[in-house]
Order: C-alpha cells, then structure tokens, then sequence
C-alpha cells in the first residue's frame, strides 16, 4: 500500500479517526491530486506516456478513474519554470477505455 498525502499534515492532525479506518478497510475512495504534467527536454511527452503505462498497468484491476491534470502557464508558473512548455494539446487517443 502507497501512502502520499503530499505532505499535508491535516490529515492525521485533523482526520485520524477516518484514516486509521481507511487503512483497517484497506481502501480510501478520494481524488488524488498529483502534480500537473509538464513537458520539458528531461520529461518528454514519451516519458509522461511510459510512466503513466507503467501506473496503469500496476493499479488495473484497483481504480475506474483517472484523472490527468497539465501545467496552467500562468505568468508566475512561466516565471518559476523556465523549462516547463506550455500550449500542449492531445491530438491522439493514447490508451483505450
């Protein structure tokens, strides 16, 4: 079982009693927000497809749903991120349903 809270320490601090339960049940039914995909020289768009092969293929059978988030390229993101690129658009279906 992998644990990430992001370093939110809100959930033990404010929420133990639910997620003590949450491990005993062996499952939590929440939206996990992972970082936005950004594409840079170092995280191609083949690395974001094989990493995320890679996931797929170990949670089948675990999850439904996938929820994929892309980089907004607002002007402090643009700022703080000189190697990120923005304007991607997904033209092909990569995976089916």
């Amino acid at each position: 079982m992998v644990i990430n809270t992001g370093q939110r320490t809100d959930i033990p601090s404010f929420y133990s009693e639910w997620f003590a339960n949450r491990l005993k049940s062996g499952y939590v039914c929440v939206r996990n927000p992972y970082d936005p995909i950004f594409i840079s020289e170092r995280y191609t768009l083949e690395y974001h497809l094989h990493a995320f092969e890679q996931m797929a293929e170990a949670l089948d059978g675990y999850t439904k749903t996938v929820v994929i988030s892309f980089i907004d390229m607002y002007p402090k993101v643009r700022r703080n991120f000189p190697e990120a690129k923005g304007g991607c658009r997904m033209t092909t279906r990569c995976c089916s349903a």
